[in-house]
């Protein structure tokens, strides 16, 4: 059985990522260059996950925390993207670039995985100054 609060970042992310694309597709329509039209849609993606899954995800809701998590947030996101774009470049350059769509969901999937455990663990930790009972491990097996 998937564990519920890795279950709702999952949806989540379906949600941001359907934000992302729209956001692009409608940037896009409107003949807005690549170059400012993705990074544009990765930040409403983004937004809306970060919202999304303080708000549902990880249940936070003291406003004192909330700049701190969403420092962690971009923080992590920038690192992710980061990770995401050298990985793909090394791969493409590695193997055939035919495969580019390949590498593109492996190394995502990899990066939800990784970005899942950091959220849980650094961006969202949980705590009783927030009302919640901190799990046995990081991963929250009890």
């Amino acid at each position: 059985m998937i564990d519920k609060t890795l279950f709702k970042y999952l949806v989540a992310g379906g949600v941001a990522f359907a934000a992302d694309v729209f956001t692009f597709a409608v940037l896009r329509f409107f003949v807005l260059p690549l170059a400012a039209a993705n990074p544009m849609a990765r930040l409403i993606g983004a937004l809306t996950a970060f919202i999304i899954n303080r708000q549902w995800t990880f249940k936070r809701s003291s406003p004192m925390a909330w700049p701190r998590e969403f420092t962690r947030y971009g923080l992590l996101w920038c690192f992710s993207t980061l990770c995401s774009t050298f990985a793909l470049a090394f791969f493409i350059h590695t193997f055939p670039k035919g495969e580019e769509v390949f590498f593109k969901i492996m190394v995502e999937s990899v990066i939800v995985a990784m970005n899942y455990v950091i959220s849980r663990v650094w961006v969202f930790p949980p705590g009783k100054d927030h009302g919640e009972i901190p799990p046995k491990d990081f991963l929250g097996h009890k």
